[in-house]
């Protein structure tokens, strides 16, 4: 049978080998969630990346398009220029909405 100071002894040693446990479970709790975080910031980077390639690869189609451009097709010059222009200012929109999210989190 078990004397009232083992029994003291063996709850305390219980309580730090929990209290130890708990300790190491919230550290890698962390870890993961700065894992998640930074893998998040890593997507986002490169999608940005990737859109900001592609969108010069459209506008390097557009411009070369452009110079084939027939005489008298003055209209067609216009909008696709205006289209370059519109996806221009939407990538500066989309950037800056992108860094301001950034900097909030």
């Amino acid at each position: 049978m078990l004397t009232t100071e083992q029994i003291v002894a063996t709850n305390s040693a219980h309580m730090e080998a929990v209290h130890e446990l708990t300790g190491t479970a919230a550290s890698y709790s962390r870890d993961l969630f700065q894992i998640a975080v930074g893998l998040g910031y890593e997507f986002s980077r490169l999608a940005e990346a990737h859109l900001a390639e592609s969108h010069q690869h459209v506008v390097s189609v557009m411009e070369r398009a452009m110079k084939h451009v027939p005489n008298g097709a003055e209209t067609i010059q216009k909008a696709m220029e205006s289209y370059v222009s519109n996806s221009a200012q939407a990538e500066g929109v989309a950037n800056k909405a992108v860094a301001k999210r950034r900097k909030a989190a």
